[in-house]
């Protein structure tokens, strides 16, 4: 892989790192050193947390529409979707209180 050094950092270091430099840029992957880096070998991968996922959910064409009406993005549709689905949770969690309150 090339690399670009800046010209301006390049200048400020000193003559044998910029040797190290070059030998580095020149040399193939396999030959890095790279023994403090862990193996990513079973142990490793039998902690590792998995992020929970989800089935892809449709949505209704009419829904889309809507939000691109009123101002929303296309690369924000789906977290506006999701704000409206959290406020109508927070709303029925409210009226199904006031329900057992009253």
């Amino acid at each position: 892989m090339k690399y670009a050094l800046d010209p301006k950092v390049t200048r400020k270091l000193a003559a044998d790192r910029r040797k190290r430099l070059a030998a580095l840029e020149t040399a193939p992957d396999n030959d890095t050193d790279v023994p403090d880096i862990p193996t990513l070998d079973e142990k490793f991968w039998a902690r590792a947390i998995r992020p929970a996922m989800f089935p892809p959910v449709p949505i209704d064409g009419r829904v889309v529409e809507w939000f691109l009406k009123r101002g929303g993005n296309r690369g924000a549709l789906m977290f506006d979707i999701n704000r409206v689905l959290q406020d109508y949770i927070r709303a029925q969690d409210r009226k199904a209180a006031r329900k057992t309150a009253g």
